[in-house]
Order: structure tokens, then sequence, then C-alpha cells
């Protein structure tokens, strides 16, 4: 090959590369300023597919290294989480920093609070991200990764619809939630939301169909009025499954009251959380705890039993169904309760605004 060839070939590759990434010529492509290295995550961020795992060097000076590094790597976490990474890891050698199977999201949500997490949480259970990444301003992340930090699981499991799940944390304030599983309400309304339905199985479109039906059937009406209709409606056409009649899967779930008209308590939350929202409701799971039968197993010391809440003018509000449910009747003991006014057979430890019981 011609040399002139070669030459143009080394041209075209060198104005290829981002900004000052992967390039130790001296002076023009090494990051001088923090301006500099911004753009330069900027370029591999923009080169790049978000939420893959991507690796890449970046060339600075030494007094830039200095500065990154100062104060527990502030300037370089700054820097990193305006650019959008989420997970990071990298090392340095003379003057270049080796990112390797670092993560860009710019929907990651950015939040100041417990309200705020548990907020973002719950959208991105709407969205079934398979792994949620929430960035905490600096005290939150302190204060979550700190004394609290074997609560985060309890809060994504009590409010936000998520079975269970891995929390973890990195070197950047971020904190990292991956859903074992969502329950099938948030996968219905998802498929609503987006128009695909195409993840769904037949038993599920079964019940979406359904459940748009019901759903159908309620009168628009004040928040309370809407509530007591949905209450009405599943204590009218679904029984506590108390003879293990069906497998786990529906027992535990909308699906089976929608196709059964059988389920157990986190079935009948599902239902309502389900026809709710279908219905314009600000609805909520709450897991908690209430006495058992002697003898009986929990399967957590502290949640062996489902609920909702609903948001009513501007207060949270309790919606039993499960014990609302009579053999034979419907009854109103555990409907539209404030906190305040739960009777004391029902515990639970986080509320759906953040804040402790």
């Amino acid at each position: 090959m011609k040399r002139w060839v070669v030459g143009l070939l080394i041209l075209a590759l060198t104005l290829a590369m981002p900004f000052c990434v992967q390039a130790e010529a001296a002076g023009e492509n090494v990051c001088a300023t923090a301006e500099e290295y911004l753009n330069a995550l900027l370029a591999v961020k923009a080169a790049n597919p978000q939420r893959s795992y991507i690796s890449f060097d970046i060339w600075v000076s030494d007094e830039l290294k200095e500065a990154l590094f100062a104060d527990d790597s502030a300037l370089m976490m700054q820097l990193e989480i305006q650019a959008g990474i989420v997970e990071t890891n990298y090392g340095t050698l003379s003057s270049k920093i080796a990112y390797k199977n670092c993560i860009f999201d710019d929907s990651a949500p950015h939040v100041q609070d417990l309200n705020g997490l548990v907020e973002a949480i719950n959208q991105s259970a709407r969205d079934l991200k398979d792994v949620i990444y929430i960035v905490c301003d600096q005290a939150l992340y302190d204060q979550i990764t700190g004394d609290m930090w074997s609560e985060v699981r309890w809060i994504a499991i009590e409010n936000c619809g998520i079975r269970d799940g891995r929390c973890s944390s990195s070197a950047l304030p971020v904190l990292t939630i991956r859903p074992s599983s969502y329950y099938p309400s948030y996968r219905l309304l998802h498929a609503l939301e987006t128009g695909d339905s195409s993840a769904l199985s037949d038993a599920e479109l079964q019940a979406l169909k359904t459940a748009q039906a019901w759903a159908s059937e309620i009168v628009p009406g004040s928040t309370e009025d809407v509530m007591r209709q949905i209450h009405d409606l599943i204590c009218e056409r679904v029984d506590y499954d108390n003879g293990e009649t069906l497998d786990k899967d529906l027992r535990h779930s909308c699906l089976g009251a929608l196709l059964e008209g059988l389920c157990v308590c986190d079935g009948y939350a599902d239902t309502f959380y389900l026809l709710g929202t279908l219905c314009g409701l600000d609805v909520r799971f709450q897991i908690g705890l209430t006495p058992t039968a002697e003898g009986e197993e929990v399967d957590y010391w502290r949640s062996n039993h489902a609920w909702n809440w609903v948001k009513v003018d501007g207060e949270w509000r309790m919606v039993d169904i499960t014990w609302d449910d009579l053999d034979p009747g419907i009854d109103y003991t555990y409907f539209n309760l404030p906190a305040s006014a739960v009777p004391e057979d029902h515990t639970w430890v986080w509320n759906p605004d953040g804040s402790r019981n």
C-alpha cells in the first residue's frame, strides 16, 4: 500500500476519535480543563448506545488529574453524573484514565429525598425497567447507604409493585435496583401505555381484556365514588382462594382474580391497582403485616399481607378489599381510611410518600 494512502487512513481514524479520548499527543488531544473532560465523556456517550457496557480511555494533564481526584474525587463524580454515567469503573496509568464497563443512562431520575426516591422507583416500575438507576443527592445517598441500607429493598417491595430484587451502590451516588419480577398489573398497564402487547402471554391478554371490560362499567365521579365502585365490583366478582385452588402465579396476582375469580391478598391489591389506574386513580401497593392464625407460617417477618393506598385530595387513603370481601356481603371497615385511622391489626413501615409509619 502506498505511503500516502496509509497516511490518509491514519488521519481518518484520528479525526473519528472523540475529542481527547484514546490519544496521547502532546497538548491538543489531552484534556486540560473540567469542561474538556466533560466534553470527552459526552462524546463517548454520543457514540455508543445507552445502558450498554462501554470501555474507553481519556488522557488528562497532570493538573487536571490532580483536580479530578481531589476531595475524594468530588469533581470526577460531578462530571460523570453530569454526563449521564450511572455505573463507573476506572483506573489510572500515567496521564490516562481508563474506564471499563461503564454505563450511561440519561433516563435515570435525580432525587433529593425519600419521597422522591419512592416516586422514582414507582415510575421506573411502571416502565418495567429491568435495572433501575436512581441518581441521589449526596446527603440522601449517604443516608440510604448508611443506617438505612437494609431498608432500601423493603421500600421497593412494600410500596412499588416489585416482588423482590437486589440493591447495590457504587463509587457514584447512584442507587441500583434489579427487580426479580413485577406484579402482572404493571405488565398489563405498560402494554397499554406503550401500545405493545407482544410480550404478554395469552392469559395476560385475556386478563387485560377482562380488566378493560370491568373498568368500563365504572361510572365517572369523585375519587371516593370511583374507589367505592371498584371496591364493590371486586368484592362481588372475586373470592378469596382459601383452598389454594390455583397455582401460585395466579392466586397471588390479578390474573387469578380476572381469569378465575379467585386470588389471595396481593391478588386483590394487584387487581385494585390495575382497575384503579385504568380509571384514573393514583394508586399504590402496600405490603405489611397482619395477625396470623396460630401456627401459620409467615414468609417475611414483616410482610404477610397486601392492600392499597389511593390519593384523595392530597392524602393517602387505605383500601383493603381482602378484609372487606365478606362471605356473604361487602364490608367497609377497611375502606377510605387515612393512615391515622387504620386499625392496629394492620402494621407497615414505609408509607407511599417515603416516610416511616
